[in-house]
């Protein structure tokens, strides 16, 4: 009796091990369906979305948008969207880039974005008040801006401000160790100036501009000219597009300013 309890019990001890072998078998065959399965949805998953951003690329004719900027600039452009990175770019000027219910900055971005796409272009607005060149160029703000390494830094350099106090080679002077300052910092760096906003019948002013211009000329500095989408400085419409203080532009002015920026970006 204790023998057939015996030899029961091993018979009994074998079954559950082999039931039990295949019921873990079974268990990762199960396993591994199931893997597969989600695995295959993702994947297709990851595929539309690499589609869908390289669909977005497409879209873009980059050599057009760019066909205004620089050699340099365009270089950058074309490999940052391609790389998917930002591109940020520093506005620095007087206190006449915040005036008016939209500056132009704020314009220029949505323009800009309308173009490209959100997210492309970075745009940071640093306004310097009533500073002059050659004060402004020193400021802890201005070694910060240096610091963070704009790919694209378009200067206005206070000529307004400097107007009738510091004389055009002084102002060409901090224009000349402010570049050399973002180069040192970053030399992928794109410097370019803009004048300050026009006035009706400028004297010494238009000078001083022209002055800056021709400095940008001899350096192959891009030099941004949006005085030509102003009307004529010797025409009294011009007071139209400015503050009554002279001291910036109005809502007009503005959009003037920016509707120049943004054609020279997007390739109009």
């Amino acid at each position: 009796m204790k023998k057939l309890l015996y030899i029961t019990t091993i018979i009994l001890s074998i079954a559950i091990i082999v039931l039990g072998h295949f019921h873990w078998n079974s268990k990762i065959n199960d396993a591994i369906a199931n893997a597969k399965a989600n695995a295959e949805p993702l994947s297709k998953k990851d595929e539309t979305k690499e589609e869908s951003v390289k669909g977005k690329e497409s879209e873009l004719d980059v050599d057009d948008l760019t066909k205004n900027l620089s050699e340099k600039a365009r270089m950058l452009v074309g490999g940052a969207i391609e790389s998917g990175e930002t591109i940020e770019v520093a506005l620095i000027g007087s206190e006449a880039q915040g005036m008016g219910e939209a500056p132009w900055p704020e314009l220029l971005q949505i323009g800009i974005d309308h173009a490209y796409g959100e997210g492309i272009f970075e745009l940071k607005s640093y306004d310097f008040g009533e500073d002059h060149s050659n004060v402004a160029i020193y400021k802890e703000k201005m070694a910060d801006i240096v610091d963070s390494q704009p790919d694209i830094v378009l200067l206005e350099p206070f000529i307004m401000n400097d107007n009738g106090d510091v004389g055009v080679k002084d102002t060409i002077e901090a224009i000349k160790i402010l570049e050399r300052r973002f180069s040192e910092s970053n030399e992928d760096t794109v410097f370019m100036l803009q004048p300050s906003h026009p006035i009706f019948e400028p004297q010494v002013y238009a000078m001083q501009v022209e002055g800056i211009k021709e400095f940008a000329e001899k350096e192959k500095i891009t030099y941004l000219d949006h005085w030509d989408n102003w009307p004529d400085v010797k025409d009294e419409k011009v007071r139209d597009y400015i503050k009554d203080d002279l001291s910036g532009p109005n809502d007009k002015g503005n959009e003037v300013w920016a509707e120049y920026l943004i054609n020279y970006f997007t390739g109009k």
